[in-house]
């Protein structure tokens, strides 16, 4: 939290350019660490299903359900979002007109 909070106290003299970039680059290795955990715990439980299955085998067995349900959402959410976006910018840039 003080690295973060020191970025950008340091980068508010500076130009929004440079923040993102900094931004960027924190978001990246934090992004890769959590990848390489994944693919370890993922490793270390070969079974079918992928990330469900794998977190579901972390918790308590009561918990399995509810860590699958709500892993399943984390993982669709920014997926929906992500089309979202994407179909928002494809007709904000269409060529097609209303008549």
């Amino acid at each position: 939290m003080r690295l973060l909070l020191s970025l950008l106290l340091e980068a508010l003299p500076l130009d929004v350019l440079s923040l993102a970039r900094r931004c960027w680059f924190i978001g990246s290795v934090f992004c890769f660490c959590l990848g390489l955990s994944i693919a370890e715990l993922v490793s270390a439980y070969p079974t079918s299903g992928g990330l469900y299955s794998a977190s579901a085998y972390l918790v308590p067995h009561r918990y399995r359900a509810l860590v699958g349900w709500v892993v399943g959402w984390c993982v669709l959410l920014p997926l929906l979002s992500l089309l979202s976006l994407l179909f928002l910018l494809l007709s904000l840039f269409s060529p097609v007109t209303a008549s």
